[in-house]
């Protein structure tokens, strides 16, 4: 009994302590990543920041996480239909090849927010060795960006998306609190009822977050006791917070690519196109509508593979009632997670219209900045469970 409860202590100390670390570690990496948010680029005037209408602040780690989620949603789009398996280049050159693509990405949008900050105030001098040393500078910051993600993921708590979030809250959420100030100053009982119709939002959004369609299927091997409780669960939305994550990198590639091309091209109208397009103007919501709508389907499938979840299905012998197993049960689960997949954009699209109109009623002077409230919170609560999940699988480890 000694022995049992000696055991049990020294289990619940290795949890303590393994969670401890991973939450240190997450802290330490979280305040690097802030102060290289605060590293200033070479030649930029920035006693003029506080009234700067640029999407991002030019700091080392301008481009965040924006290079690295473009490239995955390059590579993604070259593997659809690729079986793993038939794979030839091992993981060390797959990882060095989307480093290159990283790379290619990074300088595009490198130039971009350079070309931006040539087109404002805030730039004193305009030379080629301060494209050369910024552009190297941002290239970096997308590099240890990347790098700081990847030990998060590997020794810290929430996953690589953590920093995405930060990134996102840290570009905007100064806009956010001074809007707040004003709604403050405009009207207490304003500011109250706008803070309920927030909580109001969040907790309709945690709801559909866990919210599941369930798909019941028949065990053979299983007993009559289990047999009523087998089911496939499906999100009601199954990218889960992925659509914001990449539909706010995209806008911002598509907006510094366009940047990039005026540049070279000396193309005036490209480089008016580019100043409209960022989550401050009207056309930049709509284009990140649009984005968040075909995201949100396409990442749909996911979360679940109907393919392997089919299979695994036909070999097990279990099988959902008037359904063949095999192809036919694929096929009624790609229909069931697309109708799923197109119930969930159009809730991510409500989600930023909703906070973008309720917002005109208030006195905001940055209104599309609100449109990102849902998807910023459904993102953080992605990343919040993901943690939990973390804690929990630990915890599981060292106390069964």
């Amino acid at each position: 009994m000694n022995d049992n409860n000696l055991f049990e202590k020294k289990n619940k100390a290795i949890t303590k302590k393994t969670i401890r670390n991973k939450i240190l570690y997450t802290l330490i990496i979280f305040a690097v990543f802030l102060l290289g948010r605060r590293i200033p680029l070479y030649g930029v005037n920035y006693d003029q920041l506080g009234t700067i209408d640029m999407g991002v602040k030019p700091t080392l780690l301008a481009l965040g996480m924006t290079p690295w989620m473009t490239t995955m949603i390059i590579w993604k789009i070259f593997s659809l239909g690729k079986n793993p398996d038939d794979v030839i280049s091992s993981d060390v050159s797959q990882y060095f090849k989307q480093n290159m693509l990283m790379l290619f990405l990074s300088i595009i949008q490198a130039i971009g927010i350079l070309t931006q900050l040539g087109t404002t105030k805030y730039v004193g001098h305009e030379t080629m060795f301060f494209f050369e040393i910024n552009v190297m500078f941002l290239i970096v910051g997308a590099f240890l960006s990347e790098w700081l993600s990847n030990l998060i993921a590997r020794y810290g708590l929430g996953g690589n998306s953590l920093l995405i979030v930060i990134t996102i809250l840290g570009n905007y959420v100064q806009e956010i609190n001074l809007d707040m100030h004003m709604i403050y100053n405009h009207s207490k009982p304003m500011l109250v009822l706008f803070l309920i119709i927030l909580i109001v939002m969040f907790s309709i959004i945690t709801l559909v977050y866990f919210a599941e369609y369930k798909i019941n299927f028949i065990q053979i091997l299983a007993s009559k006791e289990l047999k009523k409780y087998s089911y496939i669960p499906l999100k009601i939305i199954p990218a889960l917070g992925m659509p914001f994550m990449y539909s706010i990198s995209l806008l911002t590639f598509l907006q510094y690519a366009l940047f990039f091309g005026g540049r070279y091209n000396h193309n005036l109208k490209l480089l008016k196109i580019a100043n409209k397009i960022n989550i401050n103007t009207t056309q930049g919501l709509m284009i990140l509508l649009v984005i968040i709508f075909v995201i949100s389907i396409a990442f749909s499938f996911f979360n679940i593979d109907v393919v392997q979840t089919a299979d695994k299905m036909k070999k097990s012998g279990d099988f959902i009632e008037n359904i063949i197993p095999g192809y036919n049960t694929q096929k009624y689960l790609s229909k069931r997670v697309l109708f799923l997949g197109f119930i969930g954009a159009l809730f991510n699209v409500l989600i930023t219209v909703i906070p973008f109109m309720i917002s005109r009623y208030f006195p905001i002077t940055n209104i599309n900045i609100f449109g990102i409230v849902g998807g910023t919170y459904l993102i953080l609560l992605t990343v919040l469970i993901q943690a939990y999940e973390q804690v929990l699988t630990i915890h599981n480890k060292y106390n069964y």
